[in-house]
């Protein structure tokens, strides 16, 4: 990548890094106070109703994500009058989706009480969480989706520091009325309601400011999809592979919700909350990078795209197996300062979550390689995933509980993420045998297991205090601190994109220092 481009992903990265972990701190401290104050069983109310809703990004067929793809090209070739029809056709066909989806709401709506028949709360509970949840969806389609211009053209930055602020204040207000306020869910969920409206307000300046000619024309859709009909061939084989991702993430719980219970999936979304925090602190760092790799393709120069992936993929697997020790060896001791020993899951669920972690991390090079390229005609490879996703799901549910639903989704991420996704990569996307990735990834897992199994002995053998907070991340920061400083010797040592990378840290490091004393 030229040195705009590290610059920018840096930046990007700096700062949706500082805005996450100050909104997670306190979204953290804020599910405490929930489970304290409201209860446990709403909370699972609110997380079914998330994952039933969820399924409308489904329907959006994944337009978004081809929207994505074909600004890169333009947008670095300063084209605003094809970025105005792209974003034109985004908003026409985002429109009549927000008429379909309203109308399936309120049918939905109608069939609350038997869906939540066993819902021991008010019932208005439940209808006014969905009409909270199906707003903020429809929003997302109606307004919200021009932010996806930021992102494509590497000003991520601009809007995070604009948005950010506002959620932390209202995470902060929505806990000063759990703790202050009698019954306060229905509050809390009218602090959500206004902070969606203030959100929606400062976009609109923010597009208005920052990209005055973006003025998408709806009554031109309709002739301008006919213009790009690359788009609904690229959207329509995109639609294919999101399914297998609603999949993944939302069909599970409901499974898990009927072979256990509300309260369940509260506890496991206790986890699951955990390992999506350090997700998304990944995602902050390297989320920018998406846009760098899709300018960099767009560019065309494939010794300089090859370079990078096997840069970008030391990097992945370096930090996909820190995510992965801390997740085995901090979890419980978290969940239990957290919300309490009631809400600890056992051992074999907990090496399941930490182990489709590693996967879900590790496939983030592929998937940003695939994502630039536009490659997304293997639609058979997400229907073989969403089938053994559900049936593994239902049938292992069925015998083990909660261990056997989320095997079932480590086994079908496993033969098309681990296995396919990388083969069609090199094929289609690199023209070369995935063997040359075999005999690099083969290293880097080898020393992910040999390194956790090792750390972990060593963490137990030691016996940490987590009696307090304060213990519990001094000897947390310790261990992590320790375990990363001895993997990134051993990467160093092993591999050549784990030496470029660091150089290219390095170089940018000294770079900036020498600005801050010039």
């Amino acid at each position: 990548m030229n040195q705009s481009r590290t610059n920018k992903s840096i930046l990007n990265s700096v700062v949706a890094l500082l805005a996450y972990l100050t909104s997670a701190a306190i979204a953290f401290f804020s599910r405490k106070v929930f489970f304290e104050s409201i209860g446990p069983e709403i909370l699972g109310l609110r997380t079914t109703i998330s994952n039933l809703l969820s399924m409308f990004s489904l329907a959006e067929l994944g337009l978004g994500v081809a929207i994505g793809f074909f600004l890169y090209k333009p947008l670095h070739d300063n084209d605003t009058r094809t970025v105005n029809e792209i974003i034109t056709v985004q908003a026409w066909f985002y429109r009549k989706l927000s008429v379909i989806f309203l109308v399936i709401g309120l049918i939905l709506m109608a069939f609350l009480p038997l869906i939540f028949s066993d819902f021991e709360g008010p019932l208005w509970y439940a209808y006014a969480t969905f009409a909270l949840l199906l707003w903020e969806v429809l929003m997302s389609y109606l307004v919200n989706f021009r932010g996806l211009i930021f992102g494509a053209n590497q000003n991520a930055y601009r809007l995070t520091i604009n948005t950010q602020g506002v959620v932390i204040v209202k995470s902060l207000l929505q806990v000063a009325v759990m703790l202050y306020v009698d019954n306060p869910y229905p509050y809390y969920l009218l602090l959500e309601f206004i902070v969606s409206l203030i959100g929606i307000f400062i976009l609109e300046y923010m597009i208005n400011r920052d990209y005055p000619w973006l003025r998408p024309d709806l009554k031109q859709g309709r002739s301008l999809l006919k213009k790009h009909p690359e788009i609904i061939k690229k959207t329509k084989e995109i639609f294919v592979h999101k399914l297998a991702g609603v999949c993944a993430g939302n069909v599970a719980p409901l499974i898990i919700w009927k072979y256990t219970s509300l309260v369940v999936i509260a506890y496991y979304s206790n986890y699951t909350m955990v390992v999506a925090n350090l997700n998304a602190i990944s995602s902050a760092v390297f989320g920018s990078i998406g846009a760098s790799i899709g300018n960099l393709v767009a560019e065309g120069n494939r010794e300089k795209i090859f370079r990078f992936f096997w840069e970008f993929l030391a990097l992945r697997n370096f930090v996909a197996t820190i995510i992965c020790f801390i997740i085995y060896n901090f979890s419980h001791p978290f969940i239990i300062l957290w919300v309490g020993a009631e809400s600890e899951l056992d051992n074999i669920t907990l090496l399941l979550i930490t182990t489709t972690a590693f996967v879900s991390q590790s496939r983030a090079t592929q998937d940003a390689f695939l994502a630039a390229k536009g490659l997304y005609q293997d639609v058979w490879a997400p229907i073989i995933e969403a089938s053994l996703n559900i049936g593994c799901g239902i049938l292992f549910g069925h015998f083990w509980g909660l261990p056997g639903v989320l095997l079932g989704t480590l086994i079908s991420y496993i033969v098309i993420i681990v296995v396919w996704k990388l083969f069609f990569l090199f094929r289609t996307g690199f023209e070369i045998s995935v063997w040359i990735y075999w005999r690099s990834y083969a290293k880097y897992l080898l020393v992910a297991l040999l390194s956790i199994v090792v750390g972990t002995y060593l963490v137990r053998w030691s016996e940490p205090d987590y009696s307090s907070w304060g213990s519990f991340v001094l000897n947390a920061s310790l261990y992590s601190i320790a375990f990363s400083s001895i993997l990134l010797g051993i990467y160093l040592l092993m591999s050549d994109g784990a030496r470029r990378m660091s150089l290219r840290f390095v170089e940018i490091g000294r770079k900036m220092v020498g600005r801050l004393r010039g």
